[in-house]
């Protein structure tokens, strides 16, 4: 050994030769202390954190908490810490290069100062698993890995005095204190390193996949790259899939090397700190790949060419970021009684989906992840139920009162007996909300069978409501208070309000409920979710669009994946297949892609359709599904996809018809959502009968049978008009509450058919005249629901109903009167962006400019000019009308799947307006106008 430099506080640098040019150094307590400076003092900001869970832990179960004590500076700097070093000289040293040390001595200067280090991370080899033949440790060698491995991590040092640092060989094997203790310290040391060296030596690439890691360089942050031809996406999935099957992203210790070295930081992005990752190459050579690039390869794989196995659910987490999930990522330095932290079990959770050999393990490796001062010295090894009852108990010491309520058929066995304590029934929940730390009181004593604690007693039990009861509320409380379920626990399924006045319980309760079940429901929504927040986004840009966040498109592939395996193991399931159809359909409004969102539409029709036969079907189709099912489709998705009918049928593209209930077409309306549904399946008749008579009224070809129609349409809105009026007045009678801006919505939309129905059978713009009225009656409801004289908020995103842009759009257009017209134009500025597929922006200009076409004799006060008046002209005539707008407002405009754009962004509409300037008789003649957005 050589003779170390006494240090100035009386500690000694033990210096030990293990192999002819490498050293074990052993470093003082001084040395530590500078090297580990920054991650100590995380550690002792976590001083009150640990204190109030021990204080709880020793006073509620004195036993359990003699397994656990505080980890303080002391305790890590006291803690032995050694690195091995080699004299060889270093391939790519950082800053100034430096010569090789001479024969036979150490790599040190006078003061054996260690300043950085190496951290490795690999799985131990067992008898279970050997790696691969090629990767067996070299006989008489120091390291637990291969040669060519051993080589790869000599070679990975910065400096000639970079010190490399892995357990096997820097733990001393034999005492079990020490090991103990060094667990306690993982997370610091991890934390520290310069650089993370991880080893999958079960992975053995060929030299075409190496080549396209080195290629995968220049792309290690563009996560949108897409493979060039078949020949490098195939290689690309092959490359995947080992990757994927290594054994490391399985194991826990080696989940918590990485985590805890915070990958997402700014500074693991730069090279100098980037994990590096060392794979076998052939048999003889390997490759270091650094970990943005990895990410790049992984990440097209599964976003670009939508590929998983059995393996991805290892890589998800890793890939995804973590989404501060399994650390205290953006809490507070320093949390004090009272402040919110992340929840202990969903970290616990996140470690128990890997594997451990020692279930105790999971205990240190999750306390490491909170970076809690606390350490676990185990007596004895605990079995998985009792670390997860170790668990629990942790987490109710510091406050997390949500472990009170876990429940599950079988109790957790403790000291082979059953406890009083159960699993979560969702056991691997990473999603439990955030808790204030130290805010439990009243518990007095927690053991495997009992808990003692403060309970309050009511004198009598809880009674149910009768009508009259609830009635005398609604006069008390007349806006009542609605239910609603929990949110849904991840900060990125916050999902936003697109309902409106109606559909809520489609939103708050049927989407979130199965997203608790289903992945694809659950994916589809975090989408929707990170887009939505996209769109906030670009309308604050000036440019009009914002980069869409990788994010979105990994959920919504995963989404899509997830919904394919569905479909595959539950063939005759059509409810999940639907709402994904509409939450797919969502998306697509959101980007503002018509085309896109027509697909999944049609889509959504073509499942129904077999589950709502006509008057001819049968109902044995229906025979093969679940009665919970086929209510929830008719309660919840049918009255969707009615209104959906309605603006494909505007935008051009027929849909199979949905067949209302014939029992219930002469029942009065049970309520505004009955009397909604019922107004929809009307309107989709008529605009049914709109588009067959257009080109019959343009011919002046409208026969007997015709008119018999319009007739009897018009007789149904009048029923349905007369119905809508008992309900609100049995309502007011009855004392319950009104959402008047609901009722306002259904009579704008009641308005513009029964006008539209009532004028399609002639050619003549002028015959809108005679409902002058009810366009007025139209335009006063939606002012009612907007409130443009109010001060206003900025509009709504999106709304997935059908509510007031078109009606508004129709009435604009329509009517000749200049100050209704334009009543309804300043309502389209003020509306929701989009609402469907309709585009507010796009409506407001291109309203406002066939105003100006039709309105090009009138003055700025909407007067006619002097010729104009001579002629009688105070009013746009037939010849001077729009008869035509060949296509509707609506998002047909495409975008790179890299952008999302703003609902106003900036472009030019080309619109086609159709005039018959030689009067009714003469033929169309087609305008193109480019509108500038």
């Amino acid at each position: 050994m050589a003779e170390p430099s006494p240090s100035p506080n009386g500690d000694a640098t033990g210096v030990e030769r293990v192999e002819n040019d490498l050293f074990k150094i052993s470093l003082t307590e001084q040395n530590k202390a500078n090297l580990f400076a920054d991650a100590l003092d995380r550690l002792a900001c976590t001083h009150e954190e640990a204190e109030i869970t021990l204080h709880n832990l020793q006073a509620w179960a004195p036993n359990v908490a003699k397994s656990f004590s505080q980890r303080t500076s002391s305790t890590i700097i006291q803690t032995p810490f050694r690195v091995i070093c080699s004299k060889h000289p270093v391939e790519n040293p950082i800053g100034t290069a430096t010569e090789p040390t001479p024969q036979g001595t150490h790599p040190f200067d006078a003061s054996f100062t260690i300043r950085q280090y190496l951290a490795i991370s690999y799985s131990w080899h067992n008898s279970q698993w050997p790696a691969t033949p090629h990767s067996a440790p070299a006989p008489g060698s120091i390291w637990p890995v291969g040669k060519r491995f051993a080589e790869a991590i000599v070679s990975e040092r910065g400096h000639v005095r970079e010190g490399i640092w892995m357990d096997q060989i820097c733990i001393n094997q034999e005492n079990n204190s020490e090991k103990q203790l060094a667990i306690a310290c993982m997370d610091v040391i991890y934390r520290t390193c310069r650089k993370l060296v991880v080893l999958l030596e079960d992975v053995e690439l060929t030299e075409d996949e190496a080549d396209l890691c080195r290629k995968y360089e220049a792309f290690a942050y563009k996560l949108d790259h897409r493979p060039q031809d078949t020949t490098e996406a195939t290689l690309l999935i092959s490359l995947h899939d080992k990757v994927a099957a290594a054994r490391w992203w399985q194991r826990s210790w080696c989940f918590h090397e990485f985590v805890v070295g915070e990958p997402w930081s700014d500074k693991r992005h730069q090279t100098v700190h980037n994990t590096v990752f060392v794979i076998g190459l052939g048999k003889t050579k390997t490759l270091r790949v650094e970990w943005s690039t990895l990410h790049s390869i992984l990440a097209t794989v599964t976003l670009q060419l939508g590929h998983r196995n059995e393996h991805s659910q290892y890589l998800n987490p890793i890939l995804a970021g973590f989404s501060n999930r399994t650390s205290p990522l953006m809490e507070s330095r320093h949390p004090r009684a009272g402040a919110l932290i992340s929840s202990f079990m969903a970290r616990f959770n996140a470690v128990c989906q890997t594997a451990c050999t020692m279930p105790g393990d999971r205990q240190s490796v999750c306390i490491n992840l909170i970076g809690i001062g606390l350490a676990y010295f185990r007596q004895h090894e605990p079995t998985e139920d009792e670390v997860y009852h170790l668990a629990v108990l942790l987490s109710l010491a510091a406050g997390e009162k949500v472990v009170l309520s876990f429940v599950n058929s079988e109790p957790l066995k403790v000291s082979g007996k059953l406890s009083r304590m159960n699993r979560s029934i969702a056991a691997a929940d990473t999603t439990l909300d955030k808790f204030a730390l130290g805010n439990i009181k009243g518990i007095h004593k927690v053991s495997a069978d009992r808990l003692e604690l403060d309970m309050m007693f009511f004198t009598g039990s809880f009674t149910g409501c009768s009508e009259e009861e609830i009635n005398a509320t609604y006069r008390i409380f007349p806006g009542a208070i609605k239910s609603t379920l929990p949110p849904l626990k991840t900060e990125a399924m916050r999902m936003p309000a697109f309902h409106g006045q109606f559909d809520s319980e489609f939103w708050s309760k049927l989407v979130l409920q199965l997203s608790h079940s289903e992945p694809s429901i659950r994916h589809a929504v975090s989408a929707i979710s990170l887009i939505y927040r996209d769109v906030e986004s670009s309308l604050q840009h000036p440019a009009g669009f914002v980069n869409a966040n990788p994010e979105a498109r990994k959920e919504w592939s995963f989404a899509i994946k997830s919904l394919s395996a569905r479909i595959e193991t539950h063939p005759n399931s059509t409810l999940v297949p639907l709402v994904c159809c509409l939450l797919f359909t969502c998306i697509e409004f959101l980007r503002g892609n018509a085309e896109s969102s027509m697909i999944h539409i049609h889509s959504g029709f073509s499942i129904l359709a077999p589950l709502r036969p006509n008057g001819e079907g049968s109902q044995d189709s229906t025979s093969g599904f679940l009665a919970q099912d086929l209510n929830d489709i008719e309660d919840y998705i049918v009255p969707m996809f009615s209104r959906l009918s309605v603006l494909c049928c505007l935008a051009g593209r027929v849909t199979p018809a949905i067949y209302a209930h014939s029992d219930e077409a002469e029942s009065p309306h049970k309520d505004l959502d009955s009397a909604r549904r019922r107004l929809f399946d009307i309107s989709d008749t008529c605009i049914r009968f709109i588009r067959a008579t257009g080109p019959k009224a343009d011919a002046f070809q409208i026969g007997v049978e015709d008119l018999i129609e319009q007739a009897k349409l018009q007789t149904r809105l009048d029923a349905w008009h007369q119905r809508l009026e008992d309900l609100l007045q049995r309502m007011k009678t009855t004392g319950k509450p009104v959402n008047q801006n609901a009722v306002n919505i259904l009579l704008v939309n009641y308005k513009a058919i029964y006008i539209w129905t009532g004028v399609c059978t002639t050619s003549q713009e002028t015959a809108t005249d005679s409902y002058r009225a009810d366009l007025e009656e139209l335009i006063h409801y939606a002012e009612q629901v907007i409130k443009p004289k109010k001060e206003m908020g900025s509009p709504q995103l999106l709304s997935f109903d059908v509510q007031l842009l078109g009606p508004l759009f129709y009435a604009a257009l329509k009517c000749r009167h200049a100050a209704v017209r334009r009543r309804a134009l300043e309502l389209l500025r003020l509306a929701p962006r989009r609402e469907g597929l309709w585009n507010a922006h796009h409506a407001y200009l291109t309203a406002k400019r066939v105003i100006e076409l039709e309105e090009e004799h009138l003055d700025r006060h909407g007067l006619p000019d002097e010729t104009s008046r001579l002629h009688g002209l105070p009013l746009p005539d037939d010849e001077s009308r729009i008869y035509n707008v060949c296509e509707l407002p609506f998002d047909f405009r495409k975008f790179d799947q890299s952008i999302v754009p703003s609902p106003t962004y900036p472009g030019t509409l080309e619109a086609m307006f159709q005039t018959k300037p030689w009067g009714l008789l003469g033929e169309f003649q087609t305008i193109t106008e480019y509108i500038k957005l």
